[in-house]
């Protein structure tokens, strides 16, 4: 099955190893949508877009930059679409290329495929990242009436087209980038079968901005110190599972169990 790559990218050093890692990408996927903010420097635009296999794309609402991704990447002949930020898939496909190709192999076999961290990846971030998206996991967990605690935070999915399509298709533009939960509960709701998998190779990729390939621990472990040691980070955390609580109990509420 041919999968389309539906990404997001807010440059902060990646584009060499978009370029050194371009022909596995391209080995994996049918082809690469990489959607950038709108104030994107026009030769890092251009340059990325010189990159074999990617369709570089500017964004008009940065909060839309995930719907953006979807709905370009679904212009393609393609049967499935793999939704994941560009970053976390960089480091993926460094430090567990395998992994990454076992999970594409899946395509197709649920409307999606919720992809989260292993208690290995999870121990690569900072406790401001633990501790907070905790709480939307469990809640929308239950909601999807899992007994295991499910990771939708981790910023990658695997829909079918026909259930990206339908997700575009009845997802209002207020839900913007805060869609982590949204999106497989309105599956869920509307009878599409909703899939979860641990990967170890969603660990913490941060660390990574500005290098030529994955951090070292040393420079993981204290970069995670510092975000800890920051109480604006735990502001910023608590800001973001918030707003991926709000936006999944709007789904809840305009999707109810069996709605359609």
């Amino acid at each position: 099955m041919k999968i389309a790559l539906a990404s997001t990218w807010n440059p902060r050093g990646e584009l060499p190893r978009i370029e050194r890692l371009s022909p596995q990408l391209n080995a994996l996927y049918a082809c690469l949508v990489v959607v950038v903010p709108p104030d994107t420097d026009t030769a890092l635009v251009a340059r990325l877009a010189g990159v074999t296999g990617v369709e570089a794309v500017v964004a008009d609402d940065w909060t839309l930059a995930r719907h953006h991704a979807v709905r370009h990447a679904l212009r393609e002949d393609v049967g499935a679409v793999h939704a994941c930020d560009l970053d976390r898939l960089l480091h993926w496909l460094e430090v567990a290329p395998a992994e990454l190709n076992d999970v594409l192999a899946q395509a197709g076999q649920d409307a999606c495929l919720v992809l989260g961290r292993t208690e290995q990846a999870w121990a690569t971030h900072p406790r401001c990242m633990i501790e907070t998206e905790v709480i939307f996991n469990r809640v929308f967990s239950h909601l999807l009436g899992s007994d295991a605690l499910i990771d939708f935070g981790a910023g990658s999915k695997l829909f079918s087209r026909a259930a990206a399509e339908f997700v575009l298709r009845h997802t209002p533009e207020a839900w913007g980038w805060a869609i982590d939960a949204a999106w497989p509960l309105m599956l869920h709701r509307a009878g599409w079968p909703v899939a979860y998998r641990a990967v170890d190779g969603l660990a913490w990729e941060t660390p990574d901005q500005f290098l030529p390939t994955v951090a070292g621990e040393d420079v993981r472990r204290e970069l995670a110190a510092a975000w800890d040691a920051d109480a604006g980070r735990w502001d910023q955390r608590v800001w973001v599972a918030r707003e991926i609580t709000r936006v999944g109990l709007e789904a809840a509420r305009a999707w109810p169990v069996g709605g359609a």
